[in-house]
């Protein structure tokens, strides 16, 4: 694959509790580590930002993704619209994501360096696949995934379900949808078949010849988190290439081999 003006993406996509973030974190300190410049947009803003200051940023980016797209922020209302969610509340909740996450992924195409996203448009993708009740929701998050032409690196993170039940059970916070969805057995089903759409949507978006490539890994525990990182990052080191891009400067990233398979 090939930077876009010394500009990448990764992102981070499994369900909750599977350790997008704290992988992602881990890879990025790495890759800082091995003279890459490195952005982590999300994680910054869901983990170092107060509460405020992250609400005024996320009301900025929205607004300026509504004025200056006005064509692709009223596109995505409908599609999300289309897929019949649960309710009005929820359609304006996953279009606000969407419309935010769409301006984030914006300022990447003019900021150098490796921009990692803990969660981003996949993870949205999924967001609205959870709580659909249209039969033509498969192709309409290919529909909104087909917007973003930013190349972009997927490293798919997977987990037994039953080790991220006990994960969310640990966790105070409740911020995912799972955890405010509760136990029930359905919502479990429905996340399985909403990451299911979102893989699907990659295998589409790669078949139509989009710059996409996709690791996929398995975390099968904490003590395994630091080798599972930097394997995930010389995965990526591969595929980016060898000339790291460093502050002031703009990185030029020779196309690396494609992975193939799992990482791990």
């Amino acid at each position: 694959m090939t930077m876009q003006r010394g500009s990448a993406v990764i992102e981070f996509v499994g369900l909750a509790g599977v350790g997008k973030s704290t992988l992602s974190h881990r890879v990025a300190e790495i890759l800082q580590q091995r003279g890459w410049q490195v952005e982590q947009p999300t994680y910054s803003v869901d983990h170092e930002m107060r509460a405020w200051r992250r609400l005024l940023l996320k009301l900025r980016l929205v607004t300026a993704e509504a004025i200056f797209h006005p064509a692709c922020a009223v596109h995505s209302a409908k599609a999300i619209l289309a897929t019949r969610q649960a309710s009005a509340a929820d359609v304006i909740r996953l279009t606000v994501n969407w419309l935010f996450m769409s301006s984030l992924l914006r300022k990447t195409d003019h900021r150098t360096g490796v921009h990692i996203f803990d969660e981003g448009l996949l993870n949205a993708l999924w967001s609205i696949g959870f709580s659909a009740r249209s039969a033509d929701t498969p192709r309409i998050l290919g529909e909104l995934a087909r917007q973003r032409s930013t190349p972009v690196v997927v490293a798919l993170i997977e987990a037994d379900i039953a080790a991220v039940r006990a994960r969310l059970d640990l966790r105070k916070n409740g911020q995912s949808r799972l955890e405010r969805t509760g136990p029930a057995d359905d919502a479990w089903d429905r996340a399985r078949q909403a990451l299911q759409q979102v893989k699907a949507t990659l295998q589409t978006l790669t078949d139509e010849g989009a710059d996409i490539e996709v690791v996929a890994v398995r975390n099968r525990g904490s003590e395994d988190l630091d080798a599972l990182a930097n394997r995930l990052a010389a995965a990526f080191e591969e595929l980016l290439g060898s000339a790291a891009p460093r502050p002031g400067a703009p990185g030029r990233v020779e196309r690396g081999s494609r992975t193939g398979g799992p990482a791990s």
